[in-house]
């Protein structure tokens, strides 16, 4: 056989389906306004694709809910929600869903609901790019690119 190159992995022989690992780390770039690239580490739980496909739709049906009981609210009053709100429940609604597998973070601060939505805010697009990667994870094995 051709020798191994030093990118190649050894591959070690898998005995039993016990031994997965119960978390594992899912670093995100962050970009900066002034250009920099900064990462967060989250530390991930790990769910088989039957515990996230459940989790994914619990966070799909609130998102119809949601959307049904503002459609019904303007229809009532008139008024349709303001963007600043929509944005607020958007934010919210991920965080919510990443709170379903994340554990803990690389950062110094708590990690909550409240500082996941504010990451989300001043790093706009983060949780969207967490939950991609997470499912990436689950359903195809992979983390990174």
């Amino acid at each position: 056989p051709p020798p191994m190159s030093e990118k190649a992995k050894q591959l070690t022989q898998l005995k039993s389906l016990v031994g997965q690992a119960v978390t594992f780390p899912l670093p995100i770039p962050l970009q900066r306004l002034d250009g920099t690239t900064v990462e967060v580490i989250f530390t991930c739980q790990a769910q088989g694709k039957r515990a996230w496909s459940l989790a994914k739709q619990r966070h799909i049906d609130a998102i119809v809910a949601d959307t049904d009981s503002i459609k019904a609210a303007a229809d009532a009053t008139g008024q349709p929600l303001r963007l600043h709100e929509a944005v607020a429940r958007a934010i919210t609604a991920n965080a919510s869903l990443a709170m379903e597998f994340v554990t803990g973070w690389s950062l110094t601060d708590d990690f909550n609901l409240a500082n996941l939505e504010d990451l989300e805010d001043r790093f706009g697009d983060t949780l969207d790019r967490l939950i991609k990667a997470y499912d990436k994870a689950v359903y195809q094995g992979q983390l990174g690119n």
